[in-house]
């Protein structure tokens, strides 16, 4: 148990430096989406450009790794029965800071409906996969 909250705990940290990124982009953003919304758009394809190509190398080799990693940190019979979900976390960990950039510029917009209408989906998919296995 502690394994995987350690585990857990050191990937949900690498989500501060697109959440920064994320942070330090909403102004501009907010202020180019209605002045200058070819700019926005760039901002936008520059912005999931730079955390895609710095993140999806170390979540992939986290990810190709996580057996070695968890063995030699918590032991290999640990590790035979974790590296799966310490693979899959940091999958879903890459998505969610690319996902981050989206979130931002929907919020930049106004549009909290959509929001609201996405997390609402997202709460029905996962209390029904929560349910169902």
């Amino acid at each position: 148990m502690l394994g995987d909250c350690s585990a857990l705990n050191s990937l949900i940290r690498m989500l501060i430096i697109p959440g920064a990124l994320t942070v330090a982009l909403f102004p501009r953003i907010t202020a180019l989406i209605s002045v200058d919304l070819n700019a926005a758009k760039k901002l936008y394809s520059k912005a999931t450009t730079i955390v895609t190509k710095i993140f999806a190398p170390i979540l992939l080799i986290i990810t190709l790794s996580s057996h070695v990693w968890l063995s030699v940190w918590l032991g290999v019979e640990f590790a035979d029965k974790a590296w799966v979900i310490a693979s899959i976390l940091s999958i879903g960990i890459f998505f969610n800071r690319i996902a981050q950039i989206p979130h931002a510029i929907i919020q930049a917009k106004g549009d909290t409906r959509l929001t609201a209408l996405i997390h609402l989906t997202e709460f029905v998919l996962y209390t029904t996969f929560i349910y169902r296995y």
